[in-house]
């Protein structure tokens, strides 16, 4: 709207367009700000992941990494599903880009020799890494969980990393 009514003015709209042009162009300003600021975030978050790379590269000659498709968690909900499903990890989960870290991950270690083993991601968190037995929970309310087979306490993150250890 705002460019065609630069091309087709109307006589006596000098002082109405003239706070729309400096509108515009405090947005064009921004906009540009903020493509600048996302593009210096996006090579820093590229950097981290690459210095932890080479870290891990300098220390192991093997890493397990779970075969999971990361972007689906990082996915935003449909503008038809509202804000409802929407959530602050599921906003930090896309802020960070777990994907790019596993691609990162695995050409920086994979191009300094070390073997990158890609293991089912299955149960990983649900599996009680003491006896076998797999039961569905809620992992986001439950960060540490009781096996109701065998009793064993368990952190559901190191649960999962002695799992994807033995499946390697």
């Amino acid at each position: 709207l705002y460019r065609r009514w630069g091309r087709e003015r109307i006589p006596g709209d000098d002082r109405a367009f003239a706070v729309v042009d400096a509108w515009a162009e405090r947005f064009r300003h921004l906009r540009s700000w903020e493509d600048n600021l996302r593009d210096q975030n996006i090579t820093n978050r590229r950097e981290i992941y690459r210095r932890f790379a080479a870290w891990l590269a300098k220390r192991y000659d093997t890493v397990a990494i779970e075969d999971i498709d990361l972007g689906k968690l990082a996915k935003a909900p449909l503008a038809e599903e509202g804000t409802a499903k929407s959530n602050y990890s599921a906003d930090n989960r896309r802020m960070v880009a777990p994907s790019s870290l596993v691609t990162i991950l695995k050409q920086t270690l994979t191009r300094e020799g070390v073997r990158v083993i890609e293991v089912n991601a299955a149960h990983t968190t649900a599996e009680c890494n003491e006896c076998g037995h797999v039961e569905t929970f809620d992992s986001a309310a439950q960060l540490v969980r009781n096996c109701p087979a065998c009793g064993a306490v368990y952190d559901q993150d190191e649960n999962a990393s002695i799992n994807v250890m033995r499946r390697a």
